[in-house]
C-alpha cells in the first residue's frame, strides 16, 4: 500500500520569508543545540495528517476545495514570538500570527470536522496559529536564543494576504525533512 506523509498548511509570501530570513540568520550565531528551520519549510500547519494512503488524495482535494471555496481571501499579521512549552524549558520557539477576523480558526476547525468524517484522526490540541522557526534539541539551555528572540519582538512584519492554504508532502532526509506542494486551494477573492 502507498503512503505520502501530509499535512495542509499556509504559506508564507516572499516578503514575510525575506524579513524571517533575517532573523533566522541571526539565531544561527547564538550557538545552541537546535535545528534552525529552513525558510522554505516555514509555514503555518492547518493540520498533519501524518502518513495517508495515496487513493485517500483524491477525496482529499475534494474536500479541501469546497472548504477553500466557502472562504474569501483574508489578511494575517505576522507578530510576536514566544516558546512551547516555556522560555526556561523551550522545546519550540515560534513566532505568532494575529488574524482579528479568526478566518484563519474557522478554516482550521472545517478542515478537522469534514476529514473527520472522513476517517482522519482528529487533533484533540486547540489549534494555535505561529510559525515554527527553532526546534530545541536541549531544553534548559536557551537562555541566549530567549535574549536574541527579545531584541526581535521590536521588528515589525507587513500584514499578510491568504489567497489559498495548500497540501504537502513531508519527505523525511537525513538532512531533515523536505517538503513538497501538492496542491493549492484558492478561497474566494
Amino acid at each position: 500500500m502507498s503512503m505520502k506523509r501530509l499535512f495542509i498548511a499556509v504559506p508564507l509570501n516572499e516578503a514575510t520569508k525575506e524579513k524571517l530570513a533575517g532573523i533566522l540568520h541571526e539565531l544561527k550565531y547564538v550557538g545552541f543545540g537546535a535545528k534552525i528551520e529552513l525558510i522554505d519549510n516555514i509555514h503555518i500547519t492547518l493540520k498533519f495528517l501524518g502518513s495517508t494512503e495515496i487513493k485517500k488524495l483524491e477525496i482529499l482535494n475534494t474536500v479541501l476545495n469546497e472548504i477553500a471555496h466557502s472562504f474569501t481571501s483574508f489578511i494575517i499579521q505576522p507578530k510576536g514570538f514566544g516558546f512551547f512549552p516555556n522560555a526556561k524549558y523551550a522545546r519550540i520557539c515560534w513566532m505568532g500570527i494575529e488574524e482579528p477576523t479568526k478566518t484563519l480558526f474557522s478554516i482550521q476547525n472545517e478542515i478537522e470536522q469534514r476529514l473527520s468524517k472522513e476517517g482522519f484522526v482528529k487533533e484533540n490540541r486547540e489549534f494555535k496559529a505561529h510559525l515554527t522557526l527553532v526546534r530545541i534539541k536541549n531544553p534548559g539551555t536557551t537562555s541566549k536564543l530567549v535574549e536574541k528572540i527579545e531584541q526581535c519582538t521590536e521588528i515589525h512584519f507587513d500584514p499578510m494576504k491568504v489567497k489559498y492554504f495548500s497540501l504537502h508532502e513531508s519527505i523525511l532526509k537525513p538532512q531533515g525533512a523536505h517538503y513538497s506542494c501538492l496542491n493549492k486551494y484558492y478561497l474566494k477573492e
